[in-house]
């Protein structure tokens, strides 16, 4: 795996990456953030958090016995309708009052969770400029790197000209392939850094888990080898998110929200003033938190009040948004029917798990019986390669048989059903 990803992010990064002493895999990229943190910051350094920030940065730079400083993203009081996370600007005045002789460490997450905010070149050339005055380095969360979309462009940081060196570059393949379950990321940088990221890493879990990095490793050659087509999960995704994500805006904005379209990532996040005089309030909690819970009990909806991405001080600047999420949801939106959605959800079902069969039959057929021209196949071996034979033929026909009923649905509702069904 360490090879692949060496390969791959010396094409993507503009710079040699060595895999052997360059590259560390970890339970997901949680743990990789978990080890800059421990590694890097000594009781009493400070952090500089951008914010409004991925939840986990805050707590473990504080068990490292260090202190969060948290400046957060404008937005222009005249563009809260306009809808773009674009229009979320960082204070580079105010940037430059945050550092003192103890910072060590700049968050910087691009794609911002839970905006969606794409840095352009400009404002990363601009932190770049302020990390090498301050000599920091940079903890570049870049897990949604390849959820970024038409309009804008992923620069990953590392890549800026003299950021290599000061860059921990962090990513996920939950996020890269959609298995958030599986916990495998990955961290890059200098050996000089890396020492440090192993050290942690060797006292900490010592390893990680050899099947998962064996898949994956696969998973990304097979994609690497189809980088330029359309076919590539890494471009294909993005493509399947872009109109979800329109999809989701349309809907907020018919129903009074004001909603802030993403420029990357599967999150949006909406203004609901025009809302508060649908649910009760109090002073006990901030508003968010309310709205939040009247939406999830009265309207079943799950919903993330944005006051939970900001530090105490700062909350005020999310107390009026809540994050939605379009991930899972159907691209069709209010308009399509419950068959339409099953089917397009069984046709999704088809073609992953035919893209999954065909890998892992293969390697079955390798593992079990390669060499079968001098033994005989055992039982389990057999076992093995008549189950996916069954699962495969099971998928099949779970989906005619929901491609016939679609059928008759759609029939029955313009007046076509066939003879033997009227």
């Amino acid at each position: 795996l360490v090879e692949v990803i060496g390969k791959f992010y010396t094409s993507l990064l503009a710079h040699p990456v060595n895999p052997l002493n360059e590259v560390l895999i970890t339970n997901g990229a949680y743990q990789a953030l978990f080890y800059a943190a421990f590694a890097f910051i000594n009781h009493g350094d400070e952090a500089i958090i951008i914010e409004p920030y991925y939840d986990c940065y805050e707590p473990q730079v504080r068990m490292a016995g260090g202190k969060p400083i948290f400046t957060s993203l404008k937005l222009d009081s005249n563009k809260v309708a306009t809808g773009s996370s674009g229009d979320f600007k960082l204070d580079f005045s105010e940037l430059e009052n945050k550092v003192t002789p103890r910072t060590k460490l700049l968050y910087l997450n691009n794609p911002l969770n839970p905006i969606g905010k794409v840095y352009n070149r400009d404002e990363l050339m601009q932190i770049a400029a302020f990390v090498k005055k301050h000599n920091l380095i940079v903890v570049a969360d870049e897990v949604y790197e390849w959820l970024v979309y038409e309009g804008s462009e992923m620069i990953r940081f590392a890549s800026l000209p003299d950021m290599w060196e000061r860059t921990i570059t962090i990513g996920s393949a939950g996020k890269t392939f959609s298995l958030t379950g599986w916990k495998m990321g990955w961290a890059i940088c200098p050996e000089n850094l890396m020492i440090h990221l192993r050290s942690v890493h060797q006292n900490c879990v010592y390893t990680c888990a050899t099947p998962i990095q064996c898949a994956m490793a696969d998973s990304f050659q097979y994609e690497i080898d189809r980088f330029h087509t359309r076919e590539c999960y890494f471009h294909e995704m993005r493509r399947i998110l872009q109109s979800k994500r329109r999809v989701l805006q349309e809907m907020l904005s018919e129903h009074g929200f004001m909603p802030v379209l993403p420029e990357g990532g599967y999150f949006m996040v909406a203004n609901f003033c025009a809302l508060s005089d649908l649910f009760p309030q109090n002073g006990n909690e901030p508003l968010d938190y309310q709205f939040t819970r009247w939406l999830c009990s009265e309207k079943k909806l799950g919903v993330i009040p944005m006051t939970a991405f900001y530090s105490n001080e700062n909350k005020h600047f999310g107390e009026n948004y809540v994050r939605f999420c379009f991930f899972k949801m159907s691209s069709k939106g209010k308009n399509s029917s419950s068959a339409d959605a099953e089917a397009d959800t069984d046709l999704e079902t088809l073609k992953d798990f035919l893209r999954q069969y065909s890998r892992i039959s293969e390697q079955c057929f390798i593992d079990c019986v390669h060499d079968f021209t001098t033994r005989s196949v055992t039982v389990r071996e057999e076992n093995c390669v008549s189950n996916c034979l069954e699962k495969y033929l099971k998928v099949l026909q779970r989906i005619s048989q929901r491609f016939h009923e679609y059928q008759l649905i759609q029939a029955e509702a313009t007046g076509n059903l066939p003879l033997g069904n009227k």
